[in-house]
């Protein structure tokens, strides 16, 4: 089998290049579209236009969400199934000594539309309906075993029941995949009995199953095989373009445009690299699954008898038509584009740091976090801003603490919304932390806002644990009570939250806080985003600020990590170690430009100077 895999990819290695990078453009300029089409109809159909974290657990448990996972599933796997469909029509043409080009291959795949399709919708069909029992024996697990105390807890302590959870979930995650590739991998044949018998898809999965007997370990092998193969090369060339950039470098630190340059060309390489492995991916699954296919079907028998598409067909794909030639310059265009695009991106990079310090529920490396002690610490710190978590007891207070119980602050599981200020305020939080801090107990809003007034500034996040007790009314008052107006900004996980306190206070600064989103969150009604460090890209800023919009990143507390967010022109960076973050600035101000881009040219390649030590 692997001679006979090398001599398809030497015969057809040509069409299979030119016919994947076709499939490519097209999935690139109408299927994805059309994916994120289908996501956004099935996010308007539950009403929401955006989102994030908590609606976003809400929006997948619900109708919606799995109607628009079933959606976007189908679409990627169709669009996979296509594609391998016209890699095998090539592959087998070659074989025959038919140059099956890209207009042939994609036109007879079009003809074959209806049964590959049906065959995509069928082999997810299977994998669901498979998959259910077992997801659904996780959620029991979930719920039975990380639900008593705040999901805080369990990360951050874990109990004997967070690895009891873990095994298990983790068990049936492992026969979960073995169960579907036993189930999913006998049907392998169903597609080029498709496209090459004609045999229509309910009888295809049937004979695929039957001539997949005896058959499950040899299968097995050849795609575990080529999984691991691709995953190794993958591997190797991320890990030269890291290396390579870490020798390039430090050679290019007298020179601005000789260091441009360099990265330009290594992001190149590495946009070439990543496409290259790609296609070898696509391109060698599909020789793979020819093979396999000759291996149960008569091997003299001609596997592939196309026709020329007709004329008015062939006018209808004319954009197909792209010669050797052309194909050469396209690329050489791209080739010469691409480190332009690179120059014009660094360029972008912010030489003056206008980014302010929130120390995360106090500076919480330092102290109990949400505690006094945070607090002053914080202050003590330069910390721009102190954040902390909010919320009301059984009789209306409004305590400073982020679960919505105190077994991980404090070893009581007792939830906040259920018990009375007065008990709640005898819980020591600062014991488990350090002894030092023994006797911290957990304060109220006033408190907090009584030691910050004129020092620093208060990020107040709202959190929403039983009833809410009309929780941004009471805030505001407090604020108000202290003259804290113009030192306070309020955000929460819960955009209706924030939508409250911009009708009951439309001048005060409201932010969304949010580690994940699907939509575009700068389009929300607020000021600031919150968000963490995955979400803030370059990109992403820039969108935000051309909405008039902040962005705020947490948690971070890597050094290499703050000085790139800076260097993307993030507003507020959130972080337990607010003393850090200030040093980081201040040795940010004693660089010159040229150091300030080599730091950020160094970042993009891999190369992490101070990985790992706490300064830059």
């Amino acid at each position: 089998m692997l001679k006979a895999a090398r001599t398809d990819f030497r015969l057809a290695w040509r069409g299979l290049i030119l016919t994947d990078l076709v499939c490519k453009a097209v999935v690139f300029v109408l299927l994805f579209p059309l994916a994120s089409l289908l996501l956004r109809l099935a996010m308007a159909a539950s009403g929401m236009e955006i989102l994030t974290d908590q609606d976003i657990v809400i929006f997948l448990m619900g109708p919606g969400g799995w109607i628009a996972f079933i959606l976007v599933s189908s679409v990627i796997l169709a669009i996979l199934a296509l594609e391998q469909a016209a890699l095998l029509m090539v592959i087998a043409g070659a074989a025959q000594g038919q140059r099956i080009d890209v207009r042939t291959a994609l036109s007879h795949t079009r003809r074959l539309a209806w049964p590959i399709l049906h065959i995509a919708a069928r082999v997810l069909t299977i994998g669901l309906l498979t998959a259910t029992p077992f997801l659904l024996a996780m959620a029991a697990v979930y719920w039975t075993l990380l639900r008593q105390y705040d999901i805080s807890y369990y990360l951050f302590e874990r109990p004997p029941a967070f690895w009891i959870a873990a095994g298990l979930l983790g068990t049936i995650g492992t026969v979960l995949t073995v169960v579907l590739v036993r189930v999913l991998l006998p049907v392998i044949y169903a597609l080029p009995l498709a496209v090459f018998e004609g045999i229509r898809p309910q009888h295809a999965f049937r004979t695929s199953r039957k001539r997949a007997v005896g058959q499950f370990r040899s299968l097995s092998t050849w795609v575990v095989g080529w999984l691991a193969v691709v995953f190794a090369l993958s591997t190797l060339g991320t890990s030269s373009i890291a290396l390579l950039g870490t020798l390039v470098l430090p050679m290019t630190h007298d020179s601005l445009w000789l260091a441009l340059t360099a990265v330009g060309l290594l992001l190149v390489l590495s946009g070439i690299l990543n496409q290259c492995l790609n296609i070898l991916g696509t391109t060698t699954f599909a020789i793979v699954l020819m093979n396999l296919y000759r291996g149960i079907t008569d091997q003299e028998k001609p596997v592939l008898s196309l026709s020329d598409p007709d004329p008015a067909e062939a006018k209808g794909m004319f954009f197909l038509r792209i010669s050797r030639r052309q194909l050469v310059l396209v690329s050489v265009a791209v080739v010469l584009i691409m480190p332009a695009i690179g120059v014009l991106s660094l360029y972008s990079i912010e030489t003056d740091d206008n980014t302010e310090i929130i120390a995360h529920r106090g500076a919480s490396a330092a102290a109990p976090e949400n505690s006094m002690a945070a607090v002053e610490q914080a202050i003590a710190d330069e910390a721009d801003w102190v954040e902390i978590d909010v919320q009301t007891s059984s009789d209306g207070m409004i305590l400073v603490i982020h679960d919505d119980d105190l077994k991980r602050m404090a070893g009581r599981a007792i939830k906040v919304s259920d018990t009375h200020s007065t008990e709640l305020r005898q819980m020591d939080i600062g014991k488990k932390f350090s002894p030092k801090f023994t006797g911290q107990l957990i304060p109220t809003l006033d408190e907090v806002l009584v030691a910050c007034k004129d020092k620093i500034g208060v990020i107040i996040e709202l959190k929403h644990y039983g009833p809410s007790q009309d929780l941004e009314q009471r805030v505001i008052d407090r604020v108000e009570a202290h003259d804290m107006s113009g030192q306070v900004k309020i955000m929460s996980l819960k955009y209706d939250s924030i939508k409250r306190v911009r009708t009951q206070r439309p001048s005060w600064p409201i932010g969304l806080l949010s580690a994940v989103c699907v939509g575009d969150l700068t389009k929300v009604d607020a000021d600031f985003l919150a968000v963490s460090a995955r979400i803030a890209t370059r990109a992403f800023v820039r969108s935000a600020q051309r909405r008039q919009k902040s962005v705020y990143v947490w948690t971070v507390n890597d050094p290499v990590v703050m000085s790139t967010m800076i260097s993307r022109g993030v507003k507020c960076i959130i972080t337990d170690k607010p003393a850090l973050a200030r040093e980081v600035l201040r040795q940010r101000a004693e660089m010159a430009p040229v150091e300030r881009i080599l730091l950020e040219l160094a970042i993009l390649c891999g190369s992490l100077p101070g990985s790992g030590n706490e300064d830059v």
